[in-house]
């Protein structure tokens, strides 16, 4: 576990764009988060048998709660619909820029809180013996929502996806009830709201989730004046799309829309639409005049990308929930 420090970065500088990108991002979650419950609260408060002027109070506040979370929704799908705080100095003032996924930000989970006690009073082990190693797997926890947006940052990742595996094996059970009851809280990337679970699975599936993410931001960052870094864009996508594709098989029942099938799906398309794109591009760095081999791969891949683009904006408008959700510059630039 202690190798894992070298895939995380500490908070990025203040003055950096992206930084306040990040952080306004999770405020804006964290302030959904809390008008919802007041909303709740508010809507609770209009069912009981309350006076005239009490009533006309609460919907007063009421109707301020749904103007607030309206003004943080379309706040929030401004941020998700960001791109250049992702690209390269050169791909931002040269290129088409495309659009990287999001990476899902959740609540703090402690298994040591959890895990500890349950060792402690069914197994009758000293506490000293594993509070340590729960130390590490919680550090490893926050470790992961600040990963380096490279190699290093995509094995952190991976690592702590793999102690879930173990911890999923030895306190989950699949024929009896969980051992442990870890408690597991995500913000929906396009609705704000929280969902949680006491499920490794769902755990497993936002950080696979937040790899393919990772991989996209790392594409969007590869230099796509050169043949080098188009070949590596195309490779970043394509793993992009084959942990999306990984993740729609090893988790089905979704409790928020960002990682339903629906979801998954679109941005799968997204990936190898974006993937097709950079080979495109590739292919037109290379073209040499009078080359009829050459301008026919270009023809070819041409209809290519553009059946592909076509498949994600059927994709984005086939489910109601997911267009009316989904960034409005995400829908208009798989359209272009």
């Amino acid at each position: 576990m202690a190798g894992s420090e070298s895939g995380w970065r500490p908070p990025y500088d203040e003055s950096t764009l992206r930084t306040k990108h990040q952080s306004r991002r999770s405020q804006v979650h964290h302030e959904l988060s809390r008008e919802l419950l007041l909303k709740e609260g508010t809507e609770n408060l209009l069912r009981a048998k309350i006076d005239s002027k009490a009533r006309k109070k609460a919907e007063m506040e009421l109707s301020f709660y749904n103007c607030k979370l309206q003004l943080l929704r379309e706040e929030l799908n401004e941020l998700n619909s960001s791109v250049l705080v992702y690209q390269t100095v050169g791909n931002a003032t040269t290129r088409i820029p495309m659009l990287p996924i999001p990476m899902k930000e959740t609540e703090p989970a402690k298994f040591n809180k959890v895990i500890l006690p349950m060792l402690m009073n069914h197994y009758h082990v000293s506490s000293e013996d594993f509070s340590q190693p729960l130390e590490e797997i919680n550090r490893m926890r926050e470790m992961a929502q600040q990963p380096g947006r490279d190699n290093a940052g995509i094995e952190l990742l991976f690592e702590y996806c793999n102690q879930l595996y173990f911890i999923d094996r030895r306190f989950y059970p699949s024929d009896r009830k969980p051992i442990a009851d870890v408690y597991f809280q995500w913000f929906d990337l396009w609705s704000g709201t929280v969902a949680a679970q006491r499920s490794i699975a769902f755990e497993k599936a936002n950080v696979m989730f937040n790899i393919a993410a990772l991989y996209s931001q790392m594409a969007i960052e590869q230099d796509r004046a050169t043949v080098s870094g188009l070949e590596e864009a195309t490779e970043l996508f394509e793993q992009s799309a084959g942990m999306l594709q990984l993740m729609s098989k090893a988790f089905v029942n979704s409790p928020s829309l960002d990682i339903s099938s629906e979801a998954i799906n679109a941005l799968f398309l997204l990936m190898m639409a974006q993937a097709h794109e950079c080979n495109w591009e590739q292919i037109m760095i290379k073209e040499q005049e009078g080359d009829v081999e050459l301008a026919i791969n270009i023809a070819k891949e041409t209809c290519q990308v553009a059946s592909s683009y076509r498949a994600v904006a059927d994709a984005f408008d086939a489910t109601k929930v997911l267009k009316d959700k989904i960034a409005p510059f995400w829908t208009a630039m798989v359209k272009v």
